[in-house]
C-alpha cells in the first residue's frame, strides 16, 4: 500500500497559493505532474507514483485546540468530518485550518480523477482513504509522546508481512511536529522490513516566485543512520567520518 502524508497549513487560507513545483533533484517522484498549478506538494508525487484503478491512504495531520487526551487517537473520514470533509465541531481546529483541508480534498479530488478535468488529459483514476492524525497546540512532552504514538499507530504496517510505502510532506507544521513525525519514520522504517520511505518532501515557498523549488529530504534520516552506525562501531576521526558521508550522498548508496 502507499500512503501518503502531510501536515495541513495553518497558515491564512487567503495566502495559499497553486504554483507549479520545480524539482530541484533528479527524482521523477517530484517532478510536477499537471498542467495547472498545486498548491500541497504531497499530491506531486502523488501523481507520480499511483497506478491507475489503485486505492492509497492519505493520512493528514491537522492542528488542533482540543487537548491531546480527547484526539488521542488517528481516525477515519467517516468518523471525524461530515459530508463536505468540514471537521466535526468535538474537534476544534481554526477557521484556516479547515478552510485548506476543504482546499486540499478539493485537489485531492482533482488529481485523483474524482472529478473530470478536461484541461488535463493525463489525468489519473485512482481512490483514496482519509485518515487524521491531530496535533496538539499544546507544548508539553506529554503531548508530543502522545502525538509520537499516534504517528506510530498510523504508520504501522497491519502485519509484519505487509509492504508499505511512504511518501512524506514536512512542509506544514508546528516545529516539534516535524521532529516527531521525522522519529516516527525513522523508527517505523528500521523496525518493520516491509516499510520503505519513498520520498520525504520540502517545497520552499518564495513569496512572489511563479515556482517552487521541490527537494527531497530522505538524505537526512539516511545520514542519521549512518551516523548511528559508525557510532556503534567507533569509526574514525571527524575527516574520515564526514569522508564516508560524503560518498554517501555523492553516490546515493542509502
Amino acid at each position: 500500500m502507499k500512503q501518503f502524508i502531510s501536515a495541513i497549513s495553518t497558515n491564512s487560507h487567503d495566502r495559499l497559493e497553486a504554483k507549479f513545483f520545480e524539482n530541484t533533484g533528479s527524482s521523477p517522484l517530484l517532478a510536477h505532474p499537471t498542467p495547472y498549478g498545486i498548491i500541497n506538494a504531497i499530491l506531486v508525487p502523488m501523481a507520480n507514483a499511483v497506478t491507475e484503478g489503485e486505492e492509497v491512504l492519505v493520512t493528514l495531520m491537522l492542528t488542533t485546540e482540543t487537548p491531546a487526551s480527547e484526539a488521542a487517537a488517528p481516525g477515519g473520514c467517516e468518523a471525524l468530518c461530515d459530508g463536505a470533509g468540514n471537521i466535526r465541531e468535538n474537534i476544534r481546529v481554526t477557521h484556516d485550518t479547515n478552510a485548506n483541508l476543504r482546499s486540499f480534498i478539493e485537489e485531492l479530488d482533482r488529481i485523483s480523477g474524482k472529478h473530470p478535468d478536461p484541461d488535463d488529459p493525463k489525468q489519473r483514476h485512482f481512490s483514496y482513504r482519509l485518515e487524521y492524525v491531530f496535533i496538539p497546540r499544546e507544548d508539553t512532552a506529554a503531548d508530543h509522546l502522545r502525538l509520537l504514538q499516534n504517528l506510530f499507530d498510523a504508520l504501522r504496517p497491519d502485519s509484519d508481512t505487509e509492504l508499505r510505502e511512504l511518501y512524506a510532506d514536512m512542509t506544514y507544521g508546528m516545529t516539534p511536529a516535524t521532529v516527531m513525525t521525522q522519529l516516527a519514520y525513522r523508527h517505523i522504517t528500521q523496525e518493520y522490513e516491509g516499510v520503505t520511505l519513498r520520498t520525504m518532501l520540502y517545497a520552499q515557498f518564495i513569496p512572489g516566485a511563479k515556482t517552487q523549488k521541490l527537494s527531497d529530504l530522505s538524505y537526512l534520516l539516511h545520514l542519521d543512520r549512518a551516523l548511528q552506525d559508525a557510532s556503534a562501531i567507533g569509526f574514525g576521526g571527524s575527516d574520515a567520518l564526514f569522508g564516508m558521508l560524503r560518498g554517501l550522498l555523492e553516490g546515493n548508496n542509502f
